[in-house]
């Protein structure tokens, strides 16, 4: 919690606004942006490098799903409808510096997500020139960088 809440804090130092806070606690958006009167529901999620590998990596897109009959905690993927928009944070401790992807539910959609019923799902991240590490553009396998177009700060 305390590492959503900075990233919210972050965010919200970052894109000055109007915000409101959930009408419930533990809801599957955790801030709500205020644009001309329109409230848009955001999720924020944190992300990491991931040893060697390129990008940011961001995992447990879900939310729990209730208990098993062993006690064990479930979890699922996200709905498309559970938030307007997926905001993204890593903050590089080398430079103090955060860092934000902005994904619309509605692409988050198109390129895939929201599929899974059981688990949860992830994303690597790639940002611009000295965001992270880049991918080796002289691999076989190109990277599928399509996050880089929502890098906003």
């Amino acid at each position: 919690h305390q590492k959503e809440f900075f990233a919210i804090q972050q965010f919200k130092r970052a894109f000055p606004g109007t915000y409101e806070w959930p009408r419930k606690q533990g809801d599957v958006f955790d801030l709500v942006r205020v644009v001309e009167d329109v409230q848009i529901r955001q999720q924020l999620k944190s992300c990491y490098p991931h040893g060697m590998h390129a990008g940011l990596h961001c995992r447990h897109l879900g939310k729990a799903a209730g208990i098993d009959t062993d006690g064990k905690q479930l979890h699922t993927c996200y709905a498309p409808d559970d938030a307007d928009e997926y905001v993204f944070h890593w903050f590089d401790k080398t430079t103090s510096t955060s860092h934000f992807w902005i994904i619309p539910s509605s692409v988050m959609k198109t390129r895939g997500f929201f599929t899974k019923t059981t688990n949860t799902e992830s994303l690597y991240l790639y940002g611009p020139e000295g965001v992270g590490k880049q991918p080796n553009p002289n691999v076989h396998n190109k990277a599928d960088t399509w996050t880089r177009e929502f890098y906003v700060y």
